[in-house]
Parts: structure tokens; sequence; C-alpha cells
């Protein structure tokens, strides 16, 4: 890991460029000594377009995967409803699609969270799921002892 050298004072020298800049000319990092990166912003931002241009295809690959989560999970949710089906809470920062017999960590377990999705909007006629809000989500796992057995030692706490 390249170390970054206090000259004197507030000034640091960037361990790529060698110039020397102020504490704020650097990105927090609370990992180094000085609580900043060894590098300097300009330089950081040089390393970034340097690797974007080296493997934009695969950049733009996870942009699109993104949107199209995005997309899918926008649909499931336009059939479901924006609402909590428990309070009718619409706040949809903290809405989730909920399994209604509690099987979500099972279905979920060693799929990609796209193929997740696709399958979810592939079965939505069966009625098993429905939109909760995070509260009622916990709330439910609670009442119906949905726990990941991992989780049962700190429940009883």
């Amino acid at each position: 890991m390249p170390k970054i050298r206090l000259v004197k004072g507030n000034t640091y020298q960037c361990s790529s460029c060698k110039e020397l800049f102020a504490k704020k000319y650097y990105h927090p990092d609370k990992t180094h000594k000085y609580g900043i990166h060894s590098r300097c912003k300009k330089c950081c931002q040089e390393e970034g377009k340097t690797y974007w241009a080296k493997h934009e295809s695969k950049m733009r690959h996870s942009f699109r995967s993104t949107e199209r989560r995005k997309l899918v999970k926008g649909k499931i949710f336009s059939i479901l409803g924006h609402k909590c089906a428990r309070c009718g809470f619409g706040d949809m920062r903290a809405l989730q699609i909920d399994h209604v017999d509690g099987s979500g960590r099972k279905a979920k377990r060693g799929i990609s969270i796209d193929r997740f999705y696709r399958e979810i909007l592939e079965n939505l006629h069966t009625g098993k799921f429905q939109i909760l809000c995070a509260n009622c989500n916990w709330i439910k796992r609670e009442e119906n002892n949905e726990w990941a057995p991992y989780w049962t030692k700190y429940r009883k706490l």
C-alpha cells in the first residue's frame, strides 16, 4: 500500500504525482495514518477514468443489469401495489417484497438477485407475494417464527 508523506504542517505529498497538497485535496480514508487517501483527488480521478476506459464494457453491463433490476422490481410493485399490505405505509424506501408463506430465504438461496426478481414476476399470479413495509415484515417474521437458524440464538437475548 503506498504511503502518504507529511511534509510540513498541513501539507502532504501525493504518492502518485509527488506534488504537495493540503489535506482538503485528498479523499478521507480512516485506514491510512493521517486519515486521508495516499493519492490526491486529481490522481484518483485520473485512475478512475483509466479504469473506466479499460473496463468500459464490463462497467456498462453492470449498469444495465442494475437498470434492468430496477425495471423488474418496478413492475412487481406496480402489480402488487405501492403500499404495505398490513398498514398502508407507502414510502418506497421502506417497502419490501414478502413471501406470504415465509419461504423467501429458501427461494432466494443460491440464485442471483436478478433471477430472484424474475421468478417473482413470473409467479405473481399465485398469490404467494405481498408488499410489506420493513416494520410489518419483521413483525410478521416474529409472529410466524420465520427466523433463519443462525438468528435463533440472538432472538432470545
